[in-house]
């Protein structure tokens, strides 16, 4: 297909598109107007509809309420035989004028005194309908009209299948005095030749319908059907005297709007695809006058340079278009064809030099997806596949030896992931050492490892325990100061195992065994690393050398003061020697910077309290005052940290060692400033005494610090 006429298929599916997004958009924007004035309308129809049909209610009602308190109508129901009454104001002239087709007197018993209907049309009196008397009695009833009350009622009934509109009211002398001896009942029939008047009057079509499988609505709620394309109706839903609904009076209106939405809509997509059209043709003969030709040439042009191999041929194509410049780049194309060659063997060498990268590449992808990416040792996923094979190729003689770095976790919270990564490093090869080509080694996750031992015997895989140990024992491996250890824990079987489940409860059996010992050790090894930690924190901290035996003496003179018993003095002396071992997980720059911490800073050495509340959590030994750890740097005021407590709910123990520990920093040196005399410090315990310190203690503090004197104090 030539250029040309992909262009004008494209153009014309471009303009299809268009018209067709058009359309749609105006359907659901324009349209959705026009449903709308179609629904505006179709709604105000029928509101003018149930607005005369009550306004008819509302006459009649009227005419009720005007004939029924009058003495000669008063007169006329006590006394029903004395025509005179009908003769002279309900005769066929009377009614027609009134606008009523049928008139009733009862009793309050429900009986008919007197009824006389009327056809409107012929004004001659016609019999009355039947089914009236349980119409009657139904109002008789009612308690709108009960005991002769000066009110009225106004509704339609059913007579048949035709509505009436009726309105009723209670008898009463003119002064409405009583007692009633009835009430009167006006009516009006709702057929074809009152639907037309009221049509004529609203100016819209109206019908009477009667559907009770309709869906009920409130009334003074319209909706509307749409018919056709040419009608749509709107319901007014009504209820009638009994209560019931299922009656509508529906107005049949023409869908004008919707279809002078509707053409507007067709002759606006008309008129887009057509000027669309027009627009594609003028394109397409420009496109046949000044492009097509020339490109026509560089056709012809690349033709000749493909059929033959005189390379000295050149395309001349004048002009400055975007054509002619690519005639010339055309042109310069073939006279570095030659250059081209030795790009195209530079390419190629580059090719290959990223295939072997691409190897290289996959081959390491394949080793971490067998290796742990920290260790270098195999990883979980090798390791059970390893555990599968054992089944299938019936290996006997088969030991797991399964490996677990102690107080990782402990190491992690405290001094950081990077120092246990270097824990785990440091276990990876000591296991490698042990041994090299004799066995798998695997980091199973976490602090765990395994090592798989085939073809071998029990005493090898006893042995092979011993080596870790010893190895550990000669090698010594430090991090930070940090001894490492680990619990080892092994299991072999001499038979082959019978499938894969068995190697998986050889596997299980072996962590059971280290779990065990670990459990046995876990005690001492965690003593052995709070040590660690706490002879880290003495090398570390930058407070001056007795800072925590001043502190221990300081706090037991204010807890006894305070009346604290013996064993909560000696948590406290516990809490003055361990309160800021948590600072073991702060950064050195922090830790002994010299000047005021930034925000960040301040933030990551507020972490001590946490830090030293998680040691102390897993050491039983620090157990009764990891909660006082936590919270030694609460403030009186509540802004202290890291849950902000304040005045009493801070524990008296951590209030105490806060006045204390600031009173020992202030009157001894510090790498950022001079000691404090004892006056200068008990003036600024004194000014930060309910803001930062509880007062009560600070007082006694004072109380304690004066008596002694200075001596006695900081000795």
């Amino acid at each position: 297909m030539g250029i040309g006429r992909k262009i004008a298929l494209l153009h014309i599916s471009l303009i299809m598109l268009f018209a067709l997004v058009i359309f749609l958009m105006g359907q659901q924007v324009w349209g959705a107007n026009y449903l709308k004035l179609e629904r505006d309308e179709v709604a105000d129809n029928s509101a003018r509809s149930l607005a005369a049909w009550e306004g008819e209610l509302e006459r009649i009602g009227s005419l009720a309420e005007d004939w029924a308190p009058w003495d000669d109508t008063f007169d006329f129901a006590r006394r029903p035989t004395d025509r005179t009454y009908v003769e002279k104001n309900l005769n066929d002239a009377a009614m027609a004028n009134l606008g009523v087709d049928l008139v009733i007197i009862a009793d309050w018993d429900g009986r008919i005194l007197f009824a006389k209907a009327l056809d409107l049309e012929k004004k001659s009196e016609v019999p009355v309908p039947l089914g009236w008397d349980a119409h009657i009695r139904h109002m008789s009833r009612m308690e709108t009209l009960a005991l002769g009350k000066d009110q009225r009622i106004e509704n339609f009934v059913m007579v048949g299948q035709t509505p009436v509109l009726v309105a009723a009211h209670s008898i009463l002398t003119s002064e409405k005095g009583g007692p009633s001896p009835g009430l009167l009942v006006f009516a009006r029939k709702a057929d074809n030749a009152f639907l037309r008047a009221m049509a004529k009057r609203t100016q819209t079509d109206v019908a009477f319908l009667s559907d009770p499988t309709k869906e009920p609505v409130p009334k003074g709620h319209f909706f509307q059907e749409p018919v056709d394309k040419d009608i749509v109706l709107g319901y007014a839903p009504l209820t009638d005297l009994y209560g019931t609904g299922g009656y509508y009076l529906v107005s049949t209106v023409p869908r004008l709007i919707y279809q002078q939405g509707q053409e507007q809509m067709g002759a606006f997509v008309v008129a887009v695809i057509a000027f669309g059209l027009f627009f594609a043709a003028v394109t397409i003969l420009i496109l046949r006058w000044f492009l097509l030709p020339r490109l026509q040439r560089i056709d012809d042009f690349m033709n000749a340079v493909r059929a033959g191999e005189d390379l000295s041929i050149r395309l001349d194509l004048p002009g400055n278009d975007e054509l002619s410049k690519m005639a010339t780049t055309m042109n310069a194309m073939l006279e570095r064809i030659e250059e081209s060659k030795g790009r195209i063997l530079r390419l190629y060498q580059t090719v290959q030099m990223e295939l072997e990268e691409r190897k290289k590449a996959e081959e390491a992808l394949r080793f971490l997806s067998l290796h742990d990416a920290l260790t270098g040792t195999y990883n979980r996923a090798f390791f059970e596949r390893e555990l599968a094979r054992l089944a299938e190729d019936k290996v006997g003689g088969i030991g797991i030896i399964c490996c677990d770095v102690d107080g990782l976790k402990l190491v992690n919270d405290t001094l950081g992931h990077s120092v246990g990564d270097d824990l785990l490093i440091q276990t990876a090869r000591i296991l490698e050492g042990v041994f090299r080509e004799k066995g798998i080694v695997a980091r199973m996750g976490g602090d765990e490892f395994a090592v798989l031992l085939r073809n071998v015997e029990e005493g090898q895989v006893q042995r092979a325990c011993q080596q870790i140990r010893e190895s550990l024992e000669l090698m010594k491996p430090e991090i930070m100061g940090l001894r490492m250890s680990l619990s080892v824990g092994w299991k072999y079987s001499s038979q082959p195992p019978a499938d894969e489940e068995a190697v998986r409860a050889l596997m299980r059996e072996a962590d059971d065994t280290m779990y065990r010992q670990k459990l046995s050790s876990n005690q001492s090894n965690r003593n052995a690393l709070v040590q660690a930690l706490m002879k880290m924190l003495e090398v570390r901290d930058f407070i001056t050398e007795g800072h925590s035996q001043r502190l221990q003496e300081l706090v037991v003179k204010l807890g006894k003061d305070v009346g604290l018993s013996d064993g909560r003095i000696t948590d406290l002396c516990l809490l003055a020697q361990f309160h800021d071992i948590g600072k073991v997980g702060i950064p050195d720059q922090i830790l002994f910077k010299p000047g005021p911490l930034t925000i960040e800073e301040r933030k990551q050495m507020e972490r001590h309290a946490e830090i030293g509340h998680r040691i102390a959590q897993v050491v039983p030994g620090l157990l009764p005052v990891a909660d006082l750890i936590l919270k030694h740097h609460e403030w009186w005021n509540g802004k202290g940290y890291p849950l902000g407590l304040k005045e009493e709910d801070i524990p008296i123990e951590a209030r105490i060692l806060a006045i204390t520990d600031a009173y020992d920093a202030m009157t001894n040196d510090r790498t950022y400033r001079k000691a404090m005399s004892e006056e200068a410090a008990l003036c600024e315990l004194r000014r930060c005494s309910g803001v930062q310190f509880d007062p009560r203690l600070v007082d006694r503090f004072i109380a304690i610090a004066g008596e002694s004197g200075k001596e006695t104090v900081i000795a």
